[in-house]
């Protein structure tokens, strides 16, 4: 919901967020596995022996501006709790700089 009517741009921009956080998912960015890494002098290491373990989000079936409403439909798949944290804390980042959003409900 928000605390007053959006322009385009606001609209755009809340849009490039969530392709961008959706993307991210698509990828397998959220999986809680890919953040054990160890930094050993300048060098990263990664453990690709696991690709298996990793979940991807499926599909991002639409991004709606109705009545004051941002309303989103997406599969996520089997997911870590992570991903839904990262999507509401990026939106309440936005939310700091442009003052738009006056609730997020999510179910």
């Amino acid at each position: 919901m928000f605390y007053r009517n959006i322009n385009n741009i606001d609209k755009e921009n809340i849009r490039d967020l969530i392709v961008s956080w959706f993307l991210i998912g698509k990828n397998g960015g959220y999986q809680t596995y890919n953040f054990k890494f160890l930094n050993q002098k300048t060098k990263w290491f990664v453990d690709n022996n696991n690709s298996d373990k990793i979940s991807y989000f499926l599909t991002l079936s639409y991004i709606r501006f109705d009545y004051g409403y941002c309303n989103i439909k997406c599969n996520l798949g089997v997911y870590d709790d992570i991903a839904l944290d990262i999507l509401i804390n990026s939106l309440t980042g936005f939310n700091q700089k442009f003052n738009l959003i006056k609730k997020i409900t999510i179910n």
